[in-house]
């Protein structure tokens, strides 16, 4: 089989993957923001979205009495955990091919409020390449690191809502590998 069939298999597979992810993406997502993070589910915080070519993440935070101050627009609280949720999600999915269980920290963060909101908040939000190759080179070499992102806050019409800068103390330790086998050796089960 000639490297050119290998490659169109491939690109099928990953084309045929896309188109289920949508599918796998529900429970987990709802795993993610119900189970891990009980806060987010209170305040009916979703992931709309993960763009599997760019790793662009969407989150929605709705309208609602809950996510609502006394004056009847969004909650400084509520748009501070939308803008924070989505750089945490962002850096585990970029990171989970090669640091799986990465811990994602908010070191500090300073969010400027710039619009009222009476409608659902969005944030969409992705990580540089290289951002993301420098960030696995620190895991890599020293176990952590520190990032600081950047993501901004959108109503329903694009309306520029909040902007949120922060840092985050990345850490991630290699899983142990058993260095005891448990069993025979393959070679005295030959004998």
């Amino acid at each position: 089989m000639g490297s050119e069939a290998l490659g169109s298999r491939a690109q099928n597979g990953m084309r045929r993957m896309a188109e289920v992810m949508p599918a796998l993406r529900s429970p987990l997502m709802k795993f993610y923001f119900g189970y891990l993070v009980p806060f987010n589910r209170r305040l009916g915080m979703r992931l709309e979205s993960i763009a599997l070519d760019s790793g662009t993440v969407v989150l929605r935070l709705p309208y609602r009495r809950g996510n609502r101050n006394v004056a009847g627009t969004v909650h400084g609280a509520a748009i501070m955990a939308l803008a924070e949720s989505v750089h945490g999600v962002t850096l585990a999915y970029g990171l989970r091919e090669q640091h799986f269980g990465a811990r994602i920290f908010t070191k500090s963060a300073q969010l400027t409020y710039l619009k009222k909101a009476s409608t659902d908040l969005w944030v969409r939000f992705a990580v540089e390449p290289s951002l993301l190759a420098q960030i696995s080179s620190e895991l890599h070499a020293r176990g952590k690191t520190l990032v600081s992102l950047s993501s901004l806050v959108t109503d329903q019409e694009g309306a520029a809502i909040a902007r949120l800068e922060a840092s985050y103390h990345v850490s991630w330790r290699p899983r142990p590998q058993s260095a005891t086998r448990v069993g025979p050796e393959p070679a005295d089960l030959r004998a």
